[in-house]
């Protein structure tokens, strides 16, 4: 069996390796810092920063700040993973002005503003969450080029649990970032769960690190899934025809 690690078993771990889990963290998408004018945002939450997610608009008001102005950001969707993650999906209430630049605030953190920052992996520093607006206005929805696949199951043991994944390749076009709007419903239980997951090298893994994920096999032997491409501007591309089937990995 192929051994498949993604990207969210590192960035859910502490600096000594595999041993335990960090007890909350924020991430945010676009990655890039070049956005379009009518771009959407999205927050995950990790952990103990899964309240963070669910207050946003209420306990916790969220904006886009310029030198010279405020935007809301309203919460479109919230999602609500399987296993210590949540996710937000924010859209601006106006259109962003081109080639300002905007910060991401979200009030009343208290000791957890620090949270709102990431890693500049040039500079060695944490930041805080920019994005500069471009003159585009994407109003185009992905393509599949190749429509996902099942190719591998993974289950692998680490300090604070198991990683277990099923994997899907899959290739896609789009003006802009794209996220997978994934659906796995457990046939066992007839219970579905969504989460938009960013797939890495044309892989979508579909399942938990060791100490978070969108999605948990425990219950059940049989799963579906359906996949829908989703793009940083909003515009998506659904599924259609059968949902894949998967076993749960072991």
């Amino acid at each position: 069996m192929k051994k498949i690690i993604p990207v969210i078993i590192l960035v859910l771990t502490t600096v000594d390796g595999f041993s335990k889990c960090a007890s909350s963290r924020l991430y945010f998408w676009p990655s890039k810092q070049t956005v379009s004018s009518n771009s959407i945002f999205v927050i995950d939450g990790y952990a103990t920063s899964q309240k963070i997610i669910i207050g946003l608009g209420t306990t916790y008001k969220v904006y886009l700040k310029s030198a010279d102005e405020k935007i809301k950001l309203n919460v479109q969707e919230l999602l609500v993973g399987q296993y210590n993650l949540t996710q937000a999906v924010l859209k601006p209430e106006k259109i962003l002005a081109v080639g300002k630049e905007y910060e991401l605030v979200i009030e009343n953190l208290g000791d957890l503003e620090s949270q709102v920052t990431r890693y500049n992996d040039s500079t060695k520093q944490k930041e805080k969450i920019k994005w500069t607006a471009s003159n585009f206005i994407d109003t185009v929805s992905p393509n599949w080029t190749s429509k996902p696949e099942f190719t591998s199951s993974s289950y692998d043991m680490y300090g604070c649990g198991p990683a277990t994944f099923a994997n899907f390749t899959f290739a896609a076009t789009d003006n802009s970032e794209f996220l997978i709007k994934t659906t796995v419903k457990n046939k066992s239980t007839g219970k579905e769960t969504t989460f938009y997951l960013q797939a890495v090298d044309q892989l979508i893994s579909v399942g938990h690190g060791m100490c978070a994920g969108a999605f948990d096999f425990q219950d059940g032997d049989k799963f579906e899934v359906a996949f829908s491409l989703f793009d940083a501007s909003g515009n998506i591309t659904h599924w259609t025809g059968d949902k894949l089937e998967f076993k749960r990995p072991t």
